[in-house]
């Protein structure tokens, strides 16, 4: 009504051209998207002939139980994918299903009791459009979403009831934060968002967390959001398949009159809108449902092949540059990955290995270069030739061909077993010390064993074969008392050996300790070392023979010197005799369970102290096996191949059965030449009568 003040520069003689506005994530422009949705073909005797056919295919297995016959569900959704093509419906493009065959077989067979193999799509399925079987029977099923790969537990997030927090605290890698929360509050306009700036308050269950990051991942609880709404959406649009097939048939006939096709055109946008409309729906929900389950296999594919691709690449370095001065950090690189793997792969085997030292390679090498034991080269070349193995291996597996579950690679794993087998050798017997020891349990400690205990030992080290065990014809009782004498009597015996050479420092000194390589440390050495120093030799010989004594029985007593052998027997046994372990893949195992529980971080300082001393104490039971099998392999002489209780029971035998035969060709020599005195007599006195 009134004339208004306009600025000059807003003023233009040419009339302003209409843009099309667009969103800001670019999207279609309004007008373009009506014209896409409108676009609808024309009917034809043909389409509507072919919309009949598909409508009434789709009705027959309409009151099917989909959750039950999963058969059904895939020509449903087959004859659906066919109607939306007759239709031209536009669907969404599914370029995340690229390269997922194998990882969706493999998912959904650890999936148990849930659906059949034959349901994971194949390579030729997964194509960017149609509908997936799978995919909806997982809607259908209302699955627990909770599986293990590798060792790991995926499962739905469950931190706000184990830990009180809003947020995941051990998400799977790869997947958005916004799919574990709820959407946030906006942030009011002028407060500056500190959301990423501040950092986290430390989390009361940090130890827990620790101990559970490399044992359980948690997926987004929006999986059931999505998977629910599809659920809803399926079963709606199965109920009004019918109706579609009834209004088609209703408000469309094959040849209209001339009056009657403005009206049929009509009837039939109204028809096509409605389904386009109901497909879209479905669709928008089957997307949301796939795009999220299918990107947590695909990162559950990519935290597998992670650490194979990483190796991968570091065996290709060692293989191909042989004067590399990185080769031995590259080395470094590869054996810490590998114990990494061992740790979150059960890849099965006797022989649990978690630590791999690089060292223990170069240790082989030099080896192969020195004067030893013909046996411990043979072990240096074959540790070095299955290092080379695995790294060909890891350098040519194929990324189509590894099995998600990495134990189910069979050349992967028989390379990491055979690796592990001498590896656990050798990592106790190549080293310097240990080979100085073995000859001196070759020239010193065994020679002055009793035959008893060479026997018991013989029969505890045989016993790590079957064969073995077969041929000593052991019982439990001898098996057990052989087993006592290997883990107990013998390291006592040998620590007290040096406990009296220390003391009598007359003598030759070893090169070699036995404290210094099987025993933990422990002040108790030094009070052992000065109770020592006040024995004289008759008073050591009579505690070394209460020390060998077979039984309990024999250590019993009443006086003082037997009290106070029987105190100093309980320190030694303390600090120098091993666990009992039925075998050395056994002693192994538990000396990586005890390395392995050191790394823990809630251990206070007296129980970290008391767990380094057991894994101590379980090393040196270990290195201990490893060297006594070593010298029976380089020294098989020293130990009796019969009880020595049993070659004088067979001697005793032989010599009565001998003396028996000579007591009866004595009696008959003897009756024979009375015989011949006789008839000579008889002779005598006939030729006299003559």
């Amino acid at each position: 009504e009134k004339s208004l003040m306009v600025p000059v520069e807003m003023v233009s003689a040419q009339p302003l051209s209409k843009r099309p506005i667009s969103s800001r994530i670019g999207s279609l422009p309004a007008a373009e998207k009506e014209a896409t949705r409108l676009e609808l073909p024309v009917l034809t005797p043909e389409l509507r002939t072919d919309l009949k056919q598909k409508l009434d295919s789709l009705v027959s297995v309409c009151r099917t139980d989909f959750k039950a016959h999963p058969r059904s569900t895939r020509f449903f959704l087959r004859e659906l994918w066919e109607l939306c093509q007759l239709l031209k419906v536009p669907v969404s493009s599914r370029p995340y299903r690229r390269r997922l065959a194998d990882g969706l077989y493999q998912f959904v067979t650890n999936i148990p009791n849930f659906l059949p193999a034959d349901l994971a799509p194949s390579s030729a399925e997964l194509a960017e459009d149609s509908f997936l079987t799978m995919t909806v029977m997982l809607a259908l099923g209302s699955i627990p979403w909770e599986f293990r790969f590798n060792r790991v537990l995926y499962r739905l997030c469950n931190c706000s009831s184990a830990f009180g927090s809003h947020r995941c605290l051990l998400p799977t890698g790869g997947i958005r934060s916004s799919e574990f929360v709820a959407p946030s509050r906006p942030t009011p306009r002028g407060v500056r968002s500190m959301e990423g700036e501040a950092a986290p308050a430390p989390s009361p269950h940090q130890g827990k967390l620790d101990a559970l990051q490399r044992q359980e991942q948690h997926l987004p609880t929006r999986l059931l959001d999505v998977s629910a709404a599809l659920r809803v959406r399926f079963l709606e649009f199965v109920q009004q398949v019918p109706v579609f097939l009834e209004d088609l048939l209703k408000s469309t006939v094959e040849k209209p009159l001339a009056e009657q096709v403005a009206h049929q055109k009509l009837l039939w946008e109204r028809w096509a809108n409605v389904v386009f409309a109901e497909i879209s729906t479905f669709d928008k929900s089957y997307s949301q449902f796939e795009r999220l389950y299918m990107m947590i296999v695909k990162q559950l594919i990519e935290t597998t092949l992670e650490p194979i691709h990483s190796m991968a690449d570091t065996s290709s370095a060692l293989m191909n540059a042989s004067g590399d001065p990185f080769r031995e950090v590259q080395a470094a690189a590869l054996c810490q990955r590998l114990g990494l793997l061992k740790q979150t792969v059960d890849f099965g085997g006797s022989n649990q290995v978690l630590n791999f030292d690089p060292g223990l390679l170069g240790k082989a090498q030099r080896v192969l270069h020195m004067e030893t034991y013909a046996e411990v080269r043979d072990m240096a070349r074959v540790l070095l030739k299955n290092f080379e193995a695995l790294c060909k291996v890891l350098l040519h597996l194929n990324d189509d061909q590894v099995k998600m579950e990495l134990k189910e690679n069979t050349e992967l794993t028989g390379a990491i077993l055979r690796l592990e087998q001498v590896w656990a050798d050798c990592q106790f017997i190549l080293h310097q010390g240990c080979l100085d020891f073995i000859e001196i349990l070759e020239r010193e400690v065994l020679p002055q064993l009793s035959p008893q205990l060479k026997w018991l030992i013989h029969v505890a080290l045989e016993t790590e074969s079957p064969a073995g065990k077969a041929s000593t014809n052991a019982d439990h009782t001898e098996l057990q008392n052989a087993r006592v004498a290997l883990y107990q009597t013998v390291p006592m015996m040998v620590y007290v050996d040096e406990l009296w050479k220390d003391s009598n420092p007359d003598g030759p000194s070893r090169k070699v300790r036995f404290m210094e390589l099987c025993c933990p440390q422990d002040d108790r050495h030094h009070t052992l070392r000065r109770d020592f120093g006040k024995f004289d030799e008759k008073r050591f010989n009579e505690f070394r023979s209460f020390l060998i004594a077979e039984n309990e029985k024999n250590r019993s007593g009443g006086s003082r010197q037997t009290d106070f052998f029987r105190l100093v027997y309980r320190q030694l046994k303390a600090v120098s005799a091993f666990p009992i372990q039925e075998n050395l893949s056994a002693a192994i195992l538990a000396a990586s369970n005890a390395q392995a529980a050191l790394k823990q971080s809630n251990l206070s300082d007296r129980d970290l102290a008391d767990a380094l001393r057991e894994q101590e104490l379980l090393e040196g039971g270990a290195r201990w096996l490893c060297l006594m099998l070593k010298v029976q392999a380089v020294a098989p002489h020293l130990f009796p191949s019969r009880k020595p209780g049993s070659e004088n029971q067979i001697q005793k035998e032989r010599g009565s059965r001998l003396m028996s035969r000579g007591r009866r060709a004595s009696v008959a020599k003897q009756s024979s030449s009375g015989r011949r005195s006789s008839i000579s007599g008889l002779d005598l006195v006939v030729e006299s009568k003559e």
